[in-house]
């Protein structure tokens, strides 16, 4: 209506932010009474005192660099002139002339209702007021009423009957405008409050007060109320079970027939249930106005969730507000801005959800996410998300263990590692392994990720260096290096030898005790640096440094006492297992002697005269020709040589073997078989049962004989089963024990007699 202050508020959203312009279409805007204030999103133009030429369109126009939109609304004013009619049981009496109307001014302050008032006044008025929350227009009138008066007796009859002694109630209901002056009298006799005679008039409360209102935020709500009763009543409010006094923002103005409740500037907190408690004398009664202010709604309830992040997106949830301002939400309103930047930017202006994926995210960086959520009076606060960095939600695994180089060739190694000891919080999918040949860049190995925790390495060069690492990779990335491997060198792989084979003691006094031995089957890629003998019962070494020779003399024995000895096998890898012998005792091994005596004839001995004296003959056994050696093999082969052992003949002819003699020739088929043998120790006799050959050809098959030979001469040969070659034969790798026995035995025999 005119005379009143108009508001025209609009909600401007932008990137970038839009420059802001209001115009009327059917004229211009009076800068005197126009205030127009921009706000962040906000646009509001106010029109004060407004006239009837302030109608028209009025349009808001936002402009960026992206372009320009509008959008307008109407306002119309309008004048009005009133009468009143008087209405009684009978009908309606003439109506009054129409009067001037005048809007009472609301001294700056936004209001609820307006009052309006027709002169002339007169002494008795009905006061209405203007609800601008309405779809509707009301106006408050002030007008003259015709007096009435109702008189109505609450009893039946004429006559009232009771007891002596007992008190008389005398009831009348009393209306009327104005409110009418009350007299009681009996028999024309004024009764005044002095008199003897008592009586009580109790008069009904009369309270009418609207159902409910809504208003919005900041507004200024008077929540009027009529009430009649006798004596005049007294009026309470109350609201979550607390009487309201006037104070603040709250204010209580009472009189005999009226109260009026007003809260200035509304918040959404002054939303509830309002009571009117009336009471006098004759009771009380209560009425009830429910108050709904309507405000932006609050922050969204938090915190922000990040439900994912990758590198490229994430995506975060939240809570609707606790207040929703009285309206529903109907939007979410949601932004980022990168935690180095001062500039929001829209990620989205039109969902309803509470679950909103953000893309178009740059890796590595830290953003903040922000919520605000929108009813149909605005947008209410934002909540903030904590920085969080565009990656992957899980972490690089830890670097993998030290490797470990083994399994060594001149063109190859194996490498092994021990489990990340942590994953990242997401399984390991494989392994990145990197050489380096000493100082040199590091070269990756494998092009697909290795799944085993080992992984054999080839194409090295033979005599080089190298050096070893590796990475752990899951699905965030790949883990820092693990530490370097100690440096290996490509060559032929070396290990500890085997152990000496069938160590034995081959002779033995009261005071030593003389081992033998075969070398062991495998040197380990490496030469055989010696051999190590010890005893027990300790386990003590029987000599210095290393010993060369597979046999050797252990000295300094003590006669009778029990031994064991073990012998082990040494190489640069290392030392091999032991190999213990049988136990022994130490002590002079004399065996007594199988003769053979054939004598001839009889001894006589003729006594011409008896001396005393006894007669001492050395008597010697009879010998021959050892028998041949036993046991004849190959022990060892090499692609130029050929080792051979025996054992010694079961007969040795009655006299000592002093040594061996080795022949060999090339296998020709169909030769005679004493023919082309040729001797291999030329220089001196064999002693012990195992001969080496040497400088053979590997593509030639060879025969082998041996002979025993003692005192007498050689005896017969032992041939070598089948003709060998130095590149085939492996052999029966054992060894016999060389046992030199000889024996010197006098026999003393004494005289006999014959006469």
């Amino acid at each position: 209506m005119a005379g009143q202050t108009i508001k025209i508020p609009a909600t401007v959203t932008g990137r970038p932010t839009p420059t802001i312009a209001w115009t009327v279409e059917e004229g211009e805007l009076d800068k005197d009474r126009v205030v127009i204030e921009n706000v962040g999103t906000k646009s509001e133009l106010t029109i004060k005192n407004a006239l009837r030429k302030d109608h028209g369109r009025y349009v808001i126009t936002a402009t960026n660099s992206s372009g320009s939109k509008s959008a307008g609304t109407r306002v119309e004013l309008h004048m009005y002139e009133f009468r009143v009619k008087a209405v009684n049981a009978i009908g309606e009496s003439e109506p009054s002339l129409p009067l001037n109307v005048v809007i009472q001014d609301d001294e700056g302050i936004p209001a609820l209702k307006r009052s309006i008032q027709i002169s002339p006044k007169t002494a008795i008025h009905f006061l209405f007021h203007l609800n601008l929350h309405c779809l509707f227009v009301c106006v408050c009138l002030c007008f003259s009423v015709p007096p009435t008066v109702t008189l109505r007796l609450a009893v039946r009859g004429d006559t009232i009957k009771v007891k002596a002694g007992e008190p008389v109630n005398i009831p009348a209901d009393v209306t009327g405008l104005p409110m009418p002056k009350i007299e009681w009298d009996k028999n024309e006799v004024l009764i005044d409050q002095t008199s003897t005679i008592s009586s009580s008039l109790v008069i009904k409360n009369y309270v009418k007060l609207i159902e409910g209102l809504v208003v919005k935020a900041g507004t200024t709500v008077r929540l009027p109320a009529i009430m009649r009763g006798v004596p005049v009543p007294t009026a309470k409010w109350v609201t979550d079970g607390t009487e309201i006094k006037t104070d603040g923002r709250h204010k209580i103005e009472t009189d005999n027939y009226s109260t009026v409740l007003t809260i200035k500037d509304c918040v959404r907190k002054d939303t509830g249930e309002y009571l009117l408690t009336v009471s006098n004398s004759a009771g009380s009664k209560t009425v009830a106005l429910h108050l709904t202010v309507l405000d932006v709604p609050g922050p969204p309830t938090g915190p922000i969730n990040i439900l994912e992040v990758t590198p490229e997106h994430m995506v975060i949830s939240w809570r609707p507000p606790k207040d929703d301002g009285g309206s529903p939400i109907i939007n979410y309103i949601v932004e980022k801005r990168q935690s180095k930047k001062e500039t929001w930017g829209v990620v989205s202006s039109g969902t309803s959800h509470t679950k909103i994926k953000i893309p178009r995210l740059q890796k590595g960086c830290e953003y903040i996410f922000r919520v605000r959520a929108e009813n149909k009076i605005g947008i209410g606060a934002p909540l903030d998300s904590e920085p969080t960095v565009a990656k992957h939600m899980f972490d690089p695994p830890s670097p993998p263990g030290k490797p470990t180089v083994y399994d060594i060739t001149e063109n190859a190694a194996t490498v092994s590692w021990t489990l990340p000891k942590s994953d990242g919080g997401t399984p390991i999918t494989g392994y990145i392994l990197e050489r380096r040949e000493a100082s040199g860049k590091w070269v990756r190995v494998n092009k697909a990720p290795i799944l085993d925790m080992k992984y054999r390495v080839t194409g090295l060069f033979e005599g080089n260096t190298y050096e070893f690492r590796v990475f752990a990779e899951n699905m965030v990335g790949l883990s820092k290096p693990s530490p370097s491997s100690d440096p290996i060198k490509a060559s032929r792989p070396i290990t500890p030898p085997g152990p000496p084979i069938n160590p034995k003691l081959k002779d033995k006094t009261k005071e030593t005790a003389d081992l033998v031995w075969t070398k062991p089957l495998k040197d380990g890629g490496s030469p055989i640096l010696g051999y190590i003998v010890e005893y027990s019962d300790e386990w003590e070494r029987v000599h210095k440094g290393s010993i060369k020779e597979t046999h050797y003399m252990v000295d300094k024995c003590v006669e009778n006492k029990i031994y064991q000895f073990r012998v082990q096998t040494k190489n640069e890898a290392g030392e091999s297992d032991w190999v213990k012998t049988a136990e022994v005792t130490v002590k002079e091994d004399l065996q007594k002697p199988v003769l053979d005596l054939k004598l001839s004839g009889v001894l006589t001995v003729k006594i011409v005269k008896l001396h005393n004296y006894i007669l001492i003959c050395n008597f010697y056994c009879l010998s021959e020709p050892p028998g041949p050696p036993t046991n004849l093999r190959v022990v060892d082969s090499t692609k130029s040589s050929i080792t051979l052992g025996w054992g010694k003949p079961v007969y040795d002819g009655g006299a000592p073997i002093i040594g061996y003699v080795v022949e060999i020739r090339p296998k020709v088929e169909g030769a005679d078989p004493e023919a082309g043998w040729k001797r291999c120790n030329v220089a001196a006799q064999v002693i012990h049962t195992e001969f080496t050959a040497t400088s053979l050809d590997e593509n030639q098959l060879y025969e082998f004989r041996v002979s025993a030979q003692n005192q007498v001469g050689l005896g017969r040969p032992a041939e070598l089963k089948e003709a060998v070659s130095p590149k085939e034969i492996l052999g029966d790798f054992s060894h016999l024990l060389h046992v030199y026995l000889h024996i010197n035995f006098i026999c003393s025999f004494f005289p006999f007699f014959m006469y």
